[in-house]
Parts: C-alpha cells; sequence; structure tokens
C-alpha cells in the first residue's frame, strides 16, 4: 500500500498525490504565529475541495480544523481542545487500515498523471478524478451498516436535554446521530457581519447534505432564533425540485414522542425567486466562492457606471465586454474541467449588454462594505422573520442587513479588551450591550484561493475569525 504524507509540495503535486497513492495523510496543524511579521508555513494553500470528499485522504491535527474542512477520515480535536502528535500517532495504523479495507476504487498511475499533466491534458485528468470522487462519496454516503444519517436541530439554551435524547435515540433507533454542541460552529451570543451569517448557514448546508433526516427537537423557542430557521429554509433549498433528498421530522420535548407528519409551521417552501436569492447570497459569501479580492473591482464598476451619463453607458459596457469576455474563453480554455462553465458566459454577456441590469447586480448588498464588514446581532427576544404559521422566507432573507450595526469587529475586540461595554444601534433602535470573547476565542476558515495582494496578516490559506459574545 503507498501512502505519501503530504509535505513540502504544490497545488498540482497534491493533486497528484491524491489521485495516485493509496492513501495521503495531511497534516492540518494550525500554526501558532500570528503576528503577521513573519512568513508562517502552512498546508492550507495547497489544498483542494477533494480534502472533504475523498477516504483515502486522512487529515490529522493537533489544533481544532477550519470550520470549513470536514474530512472522511481523520484524527483532530473539537473546537477548542488540542491532541498531541502521541495520541495522533497511537490512531494513525488503524485509520490507514480502514483505507485499505474501504476506499478500495482505483487509482491512477503516476505514469500516466504526470504525463496528462505535461500535455496539458486537463480534462482527461479531471474526468477520471472526477469518477475517483463519485466513488469515494457513494461508499461514505451509504456506508455497508446501512444506517440513517440524522442531525438534530434545537435551540442551544436546551443542549443537555437535546443530547440525553440523542444518546437514547442512539441506543434505540437504527440511526447515526449528528449536532453541533453550542460554538462548535456559532453560539447563540455570537456576533458576525452579514457576510459571515450567510457563510456560516453555507457550511450549514454542507453539513445537511450529507444527512438522510434533518429532525427538530421542538421546545417552545424553537423558532425565536434566525439560525434555527436556518436550518428549516437549507433544508427546502436542498429538497427543491427533488423527493425529499433530507426528510423532516419533529420530536415534541414535552410530550416525548415525534409528530406523525411534522407541523405546517416547519415545513417551508420556496418561490423561484427566492430560491435565486439564497442561492445568490450562498455564492457570494461560501469560503470556496466570495473571492474577496474581487470586491473592490466591481465597486469601483458601480461608481463608475453611475457617474457617466446614461447615454454613454451602453458604449462603455460594450468596451469592457470586449475584453472581460475573451478573457474569460482564454482562462476557461486553460483551466478545462468538466463542470458546465456556460451559464456564466450567458450571465456575463446579458450584464454587459444591459447597463440597467449591470447596476443593479454590482449595487447587490453582497458587495457592499455594511455587507462584508458591520456586524449585524438580533437584539430582540424573538426573530423577525417568525410568524404564528411559520417562517417569512423574505424577511428571513433580509434579516442580517436589517439587523446590521454601526459597529465592526475592531469596536468588539477594543470593547472586550476594556470593561465590556457598548451600544448596538440597529436602525432607529438602541441597546446598551456587553461584549466578551467567546469560550472558543477564534475560528479559521480555509481559503482554496486568495489574491496574496489582500493575504494581509493571515496565516497563508487560513482567515481568522475572532468571536466576540455579546449580551443585550
Amino acid at each position: 500500500m503507498d501512502v505519501c504524507l503530504s509535505g513540502d509540495s504544490s497545488p498540482q503535486q497534491f493533486i497528484v498525490a491524491v489521485s495516485c497513492y493509496d492513501a495521503v495523510i495531511v497534516d492540518c496543524t494550525i500554526p501558532e504565529s500570528m503576528d503577521g511579521q513573519t512568513q508562517t508555513e502552512s498546508v492550507y494553500p495547497l489544498l483542494s475541495a477533494h480534502i472533504n470528499a475523498m477516504g483515502h485522504i486522512i487529515v490529522i491535527s493537533e489544533s481544532q480544523l477550519p470550520l470549513n474542512i470536514n474530512p472522511v477520515r481523520g484524527i483532530f480535536p473539537a473546537a477548542g481542545q488540542t491532541l498531541s502528535e502521541e495520541e495522533i500517532a497511537k490512531q494513525i495504523a488503524g485509520i490507514i487500515e480502514e483505507v485499505k479495507m474501504t476506499d478500495t476504487y482505483p487509482r491512477l498511475s503516476l505514469d500516466l498523471c504526470e504525463k496528462w499533466l505535461k500535455k496539458g491534458d486537463i480534462d482527461n485528468f479531471n474526468k477520471q478524478l472526477s469518477m475517483m470522487q463519485k466513488a469515494s462519496m457513494d461508499i461514505h454516503k451509504h456506508p455497508a451498516r446501512n444506517k440513517r444519517k440524522v442531525m438534530i436541530s434545537y435551540r442551544s439554551i436546551h443542549f443537555h436535554e437535546m443530547e440525553n435524547f440523542a444518546r437514547e435515540i442512539a441506543d434505540t433507533h437504527d440511526v447515526e446521530v449528528f449536532y453541533l454542541p453550542p460554538g462548535s460552529m456559532c453560539g447563540p451570543q455570537e456576533a458576525h457581519t452579514p457576510m459571515r451569517r450567510w457563510m456560516l448557514v453555507g457550511l450549514l448546508d454542507d453539513k445537511l447534505r450529507d444527512m438522510d433526516e434533518l429532525w427538530v427537537y421542538e421546545t417552545e423557542d424553537y423558532l425565536d432564533s434566525w439560525w434555527t430557521m436556518a436550518e428549516l429554509v437549507m433544508l427546502a433549498y436542498i429538497n427543491d425540485g427533488q423527493e425529499q433528498a433530507v426528510k423532516l421530522k419533529v420530536f415534541n420535548a414535552q410530550t416525548r414522542v415525534f409528530y406523525e407528519t411534522p407541523p405546517e409551521m416547519y415545513r417551508v417552501t420556496m418561490s423561484l425567486k427566492q430560491h435565486q436569492r439564497l442561492a445568490r447570497l450562498m455564492a457570494n459569501t461560501r469560503p470556496d466562492t466570495m473571492g474577496p479580492e474581487s470586491l473592490e473591482p466591481l465597486r469601483m464598476m458601480g461608481t463608475y457606471l453611475q457617474a457617466v451619463p446614461k447615454e454613454a453607458r451602453k458604449d462603455y459596457l460594450d468596451q469592457m465586454r470586449s475584453v472581460v469576455l475573451p478573457a474569460f474563453e482564454a482562462f476557461k480554455e486553460q483551466n478545462a474541467t468538466d463542470f458546465d462553465n456556460s451559464d456564466t458566459f450567458e450571465m456575463l454577456n446579458r450584464l454587459f449588454s444591459d447597463p440597467d441590469e449591470m447596476l443593479s447586480f454590482v449595487n447587490d448588498e453582497v458587495f457592499q462594505r455594511d455587507f462584508w464588514e458591520n456586524i449585524s446581532f438580533q437584539i430582540s427576544a424573538h426573530a423577525g422573520a417568525c410568524r404564528p404559521d411559520g417562517i417569512d422566507i423574505d424577511k428571513f432573507l433580509t434579516t442580517p442587513m436589517d439587523e446590521v450595526t454601526d459597529l465592526k469587529p475592531e469596536d468588539l475586540k477594543k470593547a472586550a479588551n476594556s470593561d465590556g461595554r457598548l451600544v448596538l444601534k440597529v436602525k432607529n433602535e438602541s441597546r446598551p450591550a456587553h461584549v466578551s470573547y467567546g469560550e472558543i476565542p477564534r475560528h479559521y476558515l480555509w481559503l482554496a484561493t486568495v489574491d496574496k495582494n489582500v493575504q494581509g496578516d493571515m496565516i497563508p490559506g487560513l482567515m481568522t475569525i475572532d468571536i466576540y459574545n455579546v449580551w443585550v
């Protein structure tokens, strides 16, 4: 059995290793140096999305993993905890044996891989790699034990009761139970920008897609939180056009029984327009697609278009299109994959043909500074999108910007380092508040591609999210 331990390498060498070796061990321990004064080495710039999809990639780490690194196999601590090298070493042989027994899909030969890449035959290479990825996902989505994978949705204030319920269910039902402990992705008092709120929803979407069922642990306050609403909305988003890809069940915490049919208030339906809006929010906030380096050019285009006389805007866009579309075509040819870019090309062509549509696009909230830089926080006890009969989807989609404040993360840091006091202003309402560092002081995000010019003092390939709890 060939095993590759990823070390000093390049992104292409990482892909070759994934394609050719029986097992690939990736050390994702987060470097300790955070001062930005030294070039901290890290494995993260080398990684591809395959790290979350292929069973023969074994992720090891002494520190917590970034929120969006969710490997099929690995040895790593829970958020806020650590593992020693000795603890990892004790388990690694057993994990390699699991790979040997389970991940039996064929690998590519090293010679053939290098030959394709040398000739620039990216199409053939990607086709074979996609087949490997599908084989791995099929194996791990439907394991031999054939248990249903269940995720429990709950309010964190009821965590201990829910945890007891989860243990009972695991003992009495043929299910594999999963839930997010408070703070592992987002705590109830955490304050984030609108971009980060939607980014976390996108990561939740990834976890839900791996489930067979979502179970609501129903309490009276279940729909008082935007975050629990998000789980139901993303369920509808995933199931759109499908015959319940992920099923919904509701367990009443008071009566201790499941409803025969989920109550109407939890059964979310979305219009095409709402689905498209949510897709737009997801695409512009996911770590692998958000492209922070592209924000300033888009903002500049919006400012310039607004300043150009209406009668001259069409000519300006025609000139831009003559440069942008050929460049996009060249990029597509050089980076050929089995992904269909025709929709992107049609969208670009449409935008450059219509000044009004281009203005609407570049002025979208997802590119605005408030969306990326200002804190958004629910200051009322009840989520504004909650109605007696369920969730107001339109209101849900606008809530992060409706709740935006005049504060930035650095304001929270300043308050947390002093007496903790500040004032939250949301629209015309002000509330005194107290801020402190979270129990888990920070999370990390792996960024698939980051322009070095905007990397700043981040660890290469990683974004740091400092966690602040706000109490109103």
